[in-house]
């Protein structure tokens, strides 16, 4: 039973203006992520606490699990500021998966 589920829009002050180059597509990206799997898999993985391997192999490919590596260690070297963006665009949807991102 989700207990409250977030329909505000995210808003951050200045975000377009703070974006490294490369961050309106990642973002992109997230916000599909956010939108269809993180959504609909929130409210099962807190009623079961299980964690679904595929959803985990999505944020993999999607670049969500080493945002802030370079790009030659297999990372996207996403700057701290898009980095945290990410996360509270994540975390909007499920605390649980962006705890995850983060732990990850």
């Amino acid at each position: 039973r989700v207990l409250f589920r977030s329909t505000m829009a995210l808003s951050i002050p200045f975000w377009k203006e703070r974006q490294g180059e490369d961050a309106a597509s990642i973002f992109d990206i997230v916000q599909k992520l956010c939108d269809g799997p993180i959504r609909s898999h929130a409210a099962e993985m807190d009623r079961t606490a299980e964690f679904p391997r595929k959803l985990y192999r999505q944020l993999g490919e999607a670049g969500c699990l080493a945002p802030r590596l370079p790009a030659e260690v297999g990372g996207i070297g996403l700057p701290t500021y898009d980095y945290c963006c990410m996360i509270m665009m994540i975390a909007q949807e499920s605390g649980a998966i962006g705890n995850a991102v983060v732990s990850a």
